[in-house]
């Protein structure tokens, strides 16, 4: 594992944390398990604002864990987008 792959990392710790395995992750968030797995190795080190936004949801955790940061506008843009995918 990159030893920078902090976000990765967390994502595993977290992850297991919640009894959850990758694959189990990978469907809560609507996300391909590979892409799930080369986040939390390392592989991916620059994964879309989407695919962290639905692992956070998944693991029901702020996006600020990560230092995400939006504006409010680009944000509901995207909320709007995807409310399908999101469950409370």
């Amino acid at each position: 594992m990159n030893k920078n792959n902090i976000m990765g990392r967390t994502i595993k710790i977290l992850r297991k944390e919640r009894g959850l395995t990758q694959k189990q992750l990978a469907n809560e968030a609507v996300i391909g398990y590979d892409n799930l797995r080369k986040i939390e190795t390392g592989k991916n080190n620059n994964p879309s604002f989407f695919t962290i936004m639905m692992i956070c949801v998944a693991l029901k955790i702020s996006m600020d864990k990560f230092n995400y940061r939006m504006s409010q506008e680009n944000l509901s843009r995207v909320i709007y987008n995807y409310q399908p995918y999101i469950t409370a």
